[in-house]
């Protein structure tokens, strides 16, 4: 058992102290007043004495970013995301400098980081509705600039490893089946996703091109307009897919393969009960594969063979989820997909599609809510919890390390009643040199010595 002396509490309350009256915390004081000018030179004062604190980083770069200094944010942020990966705090207000310079794949990369690791549902959901306007509004940039160069394209230059899916035909008699004509490509461009030697073709810029060359009301892609279709996606293959049903509960699915360069057409097809839908659209995305040539690694193939939900209500309220977003009815998409969870608590998918509509009805996911989310009290907190929790065994290890080289901080006596005594401007040089450490002290009651 530790028993602490005097002088060591005294230096420990001192080290206490000065993180709270410190230049971090004085800055993020005149951060909330919104002096910036004043923040920016408290924050540098701090980065002085702390030169590889992130948390110090984020905060200057958000002082710079008010100050309309974006190139001075972008260092910080870059420099801050070299050292804690995970702060979402940074790929946030990263995001947002690129916005305001006008660059939206710089802000799309940016997002979708923080989109793969933000805890904060609010903030999340926002985010991803944000992400999911600018994916949408640089797709369809995209594709007018396409459609208006569709005579220069040349289709010799389309990677051949690039695959578009088309949305599902109905052909059954029965229009409650209707949602699963995009659930069922979603599903297809979900699985093919996994496979690290494919390029496809995202599920919206699929729709927005059928839609500017008049095919979103029907969806009829077949293999006489497919081949139109791949050479303005960029797209060596294009998957059209029908299904209908049969007697007794059974369901057929039918695909073809269509190649922009060969011109060749290959067809397959598959049958089984409709609740077996998944086991059947798995069967007949390995059979593109195989019919490309692929070979799947085995954590390729086992990420394919793994289903979404078993729930086909669930399904089905997610793919009509995914239609009702297309159309831009957000409350109606929020409603369906919140159902596809009811029926499937497990449905990630469709809770992250909760999330994400969510956040574009709460917020219209504007780029001034973001700033006000982003910058707001809770979201700071959070971003602060993420960099405590990664960067907290690595500042713990530092510090018993510097206790054991240099006794800063504290003296240890042990059983023995032998004592590691250091000078006392020893020990007050090492304090001040971890006071901006964002850390938890967390000790046992001493027993004072006299």
């Amino acid at each position: 058992m530790y028993k602490w002396t005097v002088s060591t509490l005294v230096i420990i309350l001192t080290f206490l102290v000065g993180c709270a009256s410190g230049p971090h915390a004085r800055a993020k004081k005149l951060l909330e007043q919104q002096d910036y000018a004043g923040a920016t030179q408290a924050l540098q004062t701090a980065l002085e004495q702390n030169p590889d604190n992130p948390a110090i980083m984020v905060d200057l770069a958000e002082a710079f970013y008010h100050q309309n200094e974006l190139n001075q944010a972008e260092k910080f942020l870059q420099q801050a995301r070299s050292l804690d990966p995970a702060n979402g705090r940074a790929a946030l207000i990263l995001g947002l400098v690129h916005e305001k310079r006008g660059d939206r794949k710089a802000a799309i990369a940016a997002y979708r980081s923080y989109a793969q690791m933000g805890r904060l549902s609010r903030t999340r959901g926002l985010i991803k509705a944000r992400l999911d306007r600018l994916v949408r509004e640089q797709i369809q940039e995209e594709t007018r600039s396409a459609l208006a160069r569709e005579k220069y394209l040349d289709i010799a230059g389309i990677p051949d490893n690039a695959i578009a899916i088309a949305p599902f035909r109905n052909l059954s008699a029965n229009p409650s089946l209707d949602p699963l004509r995009k659930g069922l490509a979603e599903m297809m461009v979900t699985d093919l996703s996994k496979i690290s030697s494919l390029q496809v073709v995202e599920r919206l810029r699929m729709q927005e091109m059928m839609k500017e060359i008049g095919l979103g009301m029907t969806g009829a892609v077949d293999p006489a307009t497919a081949p139109r279709l791949g050479k303005l996606l960029g797209a060596n293959r294009v998957v059209a897919g029908s299904f209908a049903d049969l007697a007794d509960e059974q369901l057929r699915l039918d695909i073809s393969v269509a190649g922009v360069k060969t011109g060749e057409v290959e067809a397959s097809e598959t049958s089984g009960p409709l609740d077996k839908l998944f086991r059947l659209q798995k069967e007949l995305t390995f059979g593109i594969v195989g019919e490309m040539g692929i070979r799947l690694t085995e954590e390729e193939r086992d990420a394919i063979q793994e289903l979404p939900t078993e729930n086909m209500l669930a399904f089905i309220a997610y793919s009509k989820g995914l239609d009702l977003e297309d159309q831009g009815q957000i409350e109606a998409a929020a409603a369906a997909f919140q159902e596809a969870v009811s029926l499937d608590p497990q449905f990630e998918v469709a809770q992250e599609s909760v999330e994400r509509v969510e956040g574009a009805s709460l917020g219209a996911a504007s780029m001034g809510n973001v700033e006000t989310e982003v910058f707001g009290e809770e979201a700071v907190e959070e971003a602060e919890e993420q960099t405590s929790e990664t960067t907290e065994s690595e500042t713990l290890s530092r510090l018993g390390a510097t206790g054991a080289n240099t006794g800063a901080g504290f003296i240890a006596t042990g059983e023995s009643g032998e004592s590691d005594v250091r000078k006392a401007a020893q020990e007050q040089e090492e304090a001040e040199a971890v006071e901006m450490i964002p850390i938890r002290i967390v000790m046992p009651v001493p027993d004072i010595q006299p």
